[in-house]
């Protein structure tokens, strides 16, 4: 009855969590989606060190998990910064705060930008690795190639959460 007195346009809404049920339960899929590509991008980092390091003869030869350009070394370091990065953004999608899941706008539709050039030059390179080399796909090029898609889907996958629900006035 009280509200009833106050105009329309002066009363108070209780203001809502930004992340209603709904919107709770899509970011913790994503959340899992993003978790599994971390994951396998983690096993593929372990099993190249296993190869590397321990000499495993279970696993293919270090040939067929690096494409030559660049230095194991840098590589590592590069797949180890890849992995923080990453585990960022699942963390930020799991707890439903942080800087990956309240992108603003114009960084959005960058991270996007980049995913699909990513996904898109990973193709070409398969096409490219496929024409040229097609006897070397399989032994030297397949493990570099297919993580490449996993990395570039992860981002996909990141900036998809935005294309919907209550951040797609970003797009």
């Amino acid at each position: 009855m009280v509200n009833s007195a106050i105009p329309a346009n002066f009363r108070h809404e209780p203001v809502k969590d930004w992340c209603s049920k709904s919107e709770k339960h899509r970011r913790e899929l994503y959340a899992a989606a993003l978790s599994v590509l971390l994951f396998l991008f983690c096993l593929r980092v372990l099993g190249q060190i296993l190869v590397v390091f321990a000499h495993v003869q279970f696993l293919p030869p270090p040939s067929a998990w690096m494409s030559g350009l660049l230095p194991y070394p840098f590589l590592l370091a590069a797949q180890i910064l890849i992995i923080a990065v990453y585990g960022k953004v699942c963390c930020d999608f799991l707890r439903g705060r942080g800087l990956f899941v309240a992108l603003s706008p114009s960084a959005v539709r960058r991270w996007d930008c980049f995913g699909r050039v990513y996904f898109v030059a990973t193709i070409l390179r398969y096409v490219l690795q496929s024409n040229f080399h097609p006897g070397e796909i399989w032994f030297t090029g397949c493990i570099p190639i297919t993580f490449h898609f996993v990395l570039s889907t992860f981002i996909l996958t990141a900036a998809g959460f935005y294309r919907g629900g209550k951040n797609e006035q970003a797009f």
